[in-house]
């Protein structure tokens, strides 16, 4: 299918922004905390009553240690995302998504604030990798924007099982001719572990070129990813299936 014409902004996107060049760092927590929705309101709009559920009582004992893993992953949500905002701000580099392919976008988790600005790149669906974020699903009601959740804890690679569901969510979609954003956190680990493997399976790749390809548009993902057990195991499954669509 002849590729659909996708905003330029979709090749690589920063957060809006306006602000005087000597207010870069100050200007990034403004930024936060100036926006109809604040970071800490959309936290806990989006995990609901499980936001609050952190009693130690509440956790068999054979689960502790990662139930407290997850609180520790919680907890460090905000301030990191504060991070990836300031470095966002201040390296020209780092920018909020970046183009794989034509209709195939990989970035940070979605703002509020930017879903017009993905709407306007032509993004028609999501993959959220996220456990620790829903999405702005009001602003996706808005557009008609699909998403597809594959709850994957922060710092971990996502199953074969979600990778397969999201692989083929991603080309249902683009072979429509919609263009799809792949995101976890901030666009490193979980969704490009994502990202690639769609590259193994709809691009031929080995995991190794898939790596290095992703580098090429957005140099600052996890640089191992295509040394994971779980990409190794895909790619056994499913590059034999490649094939060439545009």
């Amino acid at each position: 299918m002849g590729s659909v014409p996708v905003s330029p902004r979709s090749r690589s996107c920063r957060v809006p922004e306006k602000r005087p060049k000597f207010l870069v760092v100050p200007h990034a927590f403004v930024l936060v905390f100036r926006q109809p929705v604040h970071v800490l309101e959309l936290y806990f709009a989006t995990q609901g009553s499980r936001a609050t559920s952190l009693s130690f009582h509440r956790w068999p004992a054979s689960n502790t240690v990662r139930s407290v893993r997850r609180l520790v992953i919680r907890l460090l949500f905000i301030p990191s995302l504060i991070y990836n905002l300031v470095l966002e701000r201040l390296l020209p580099s780092r920018r909020w998504w970046d183009q794989v392919e034509d209709h195939v976008l990989l970035g940070a988790l979605p703002l509020p604030w930017i879903v017009d600005d993905m709407a306007a790149a032509g993004v028609r669906a999501v993959v959220n990798t996220c456990a620790e974020y829903g999405g702005p699903t009001a602003g996706y009601a808005r557009h008609s924007i699909k998403q597809l959740r594959t709850p994957t804890l922060d710092f971990t690679p996502p199953t074969l099982e979600s990778i397969e569901r999201a692989v083929e969510f991603i080309e249902t979609h683009r072979r429509r001719g919609h263009t799809v954003y792949i995101h976890c956190k901030a666009g490193r680990g979980r969704s490009a572990t994502v990202a690639l493997c769609w590259l193994v399976a709809y691009r031929g790749m080995t995991p190794e070129r898939a790596q290095a390809h992703l580098e090429s548009v957005r140099p600052h993902i996890n640089r191992t990813l295509w040394q994971r057990d779980v990409v190794r195991q895909f790619a056994r499954v499913h590059g034999q299936n490649a094939c060439s669509n545009p």
